[in-house]
């Protein structure tokens, strides 16, 4: 059995503040700790539950957040941007199934934990008229080989976002809002890492019972922004303007679709 697995920094055990989500501070070494305990929780999980490898993809701002050395046999670790994969390595329909770690509702969300999508902060994108952030993208282009979105780790808004989609999946809760997007409710990692582990475990033994998130193609993908618009979203191959904040791109194949805007919009990273 072999899954892949998103990896996140917002969503992780401890993780309530914007401070520990950007390299070069102290704050940001302390969430890559952090990280790699919820990271090997449900790894070990998995593989205790019959998973043979896992393909970890640090989705997380550059790429450069796991500890690798610290990674079993069993894991591939995919590191860097932009966020174009192998073919071998990249999500389809060798996979039979999802992991998203340390992820976070779509911006905008009441009671959420550093809520935003990807490089989006002041602005929502819809998938065939369904407002979607990243565990929504990642679900539905999982969905397109036929790969459920198995587990889904992050504050409280994030498993009921996860389960809006997918009401079968196995969420494991590591702290909840506060009533602001940097404060939180933290839990303890050692409780937090014992969910994580039971619940990726438990993930695996019932993914046949867990159904992929699908939408039936062709798929429109609309941008629509509050502030400035991202110039590389007008710039893309095939956009179209609605109105002067919103833009929309059409396509049969969602998968090629979000890696042409993600690598366009990624050109701030230090690569």
């Amino acid at each position: 059995m072999r899954i892949f697995m998103v990896s996140d920094i917002e969503g992780l055990t401890g993780v309530y503040h914007w401070a520990q989500t950007k390299p070069g501070n102290p704050a940001y070494d302390e969430a890559r700790e952090l990280l790699m305990g919820d990271l090997l929780a449900a790894v070990e999980g998995a593989h205790d539950g019959g998973v043979d490898e896992i393909v970890v993809y640090d989705m997380h701002e550059s790429g450069r957040n796991i500890f690798t050395d610290r990674l079993p046999a069993y894991v591939r670790h995919i590191a860097g941007k932009p966020p174009v994969l192998t073919e071998e390595f990249r999500m389809g329909k060798s996979y039979d199934g999802l992991f998203m770690l340390g992820n976070h509702a779509m911006p905008f969300t009441r009671d959420s934990v550093l809520c935003h999508a990807y490089w989006l902060s002041d602005g929502m994108f819809t998938v065939n008229g369904i407002d979607v952030g990243e565990i929504g993208m990642e679900a539905l282009i999982a969905g397109q080989y036929g790969v459920p979105l198995l587990l889904v780790t992050g504050d409280l808004a994030a498993k009921k976002e996860a389960l809006a989609l997918s009401p079968d999946t196995r969420c494991a809760v590591v702290k909840e809002s506060s009533g602001y997007r940097n404060t939180a409710v933290c839990y303890p990692a050692c409780e937090t890492q014992e969910e994580i582990y039971r619940q990726a475990r438990d993930a695996v033994k019932h993914a046949s019972e867990i159904a992929p998130v699908t939408l039936q193609a062709p798929y429109t993908l609309r941008f629509t922004f509050r502030g400035q618009v991202r110039p590389e979203i007008k710039a893309l191959p095939g956009i179209a303007a609605i109105d002067d904040k919103t833009y929309e791109l059409k396509g049969g194949d969602l998968h090629k679709m979000w890696e042409l805007v993600n690598d366009a919009c990624c050109n701030w990273l230090d690569v």
